[in-house]
């Protein structure tokens, strides 16, 4: 009879886990700063967007 170590599957699975604990980490990461990036790009077109309101308002005057 050959000795099998127990051991073995249980590294293995353990090596897989970690790998894709480690994968899906990385990818959170890359989606957390994904939407950082967003909302400081919609913070800025929100800013746009209220220059140009008041400068349409000012037209609507000037034309009024």
């Amino acid at each position: 009879m050959i000795a099998i170590h127990r051991g073995t599957d249980a590294a293995l699975s353990q090596v897989c886990r970690r790998a894709a604990v480690n994968q899906l980490i990385s990818r959170n990461d890359d989606l957390e700063a994904e939407k950082y990036a967003l909302i400081e790009e919609n913070e800025a077109l929100a800013k746009e967007n209220e220059k140009l309101r008041l400068e349409l308002a000012a037209k609507h005057r000037e034309v009024a």
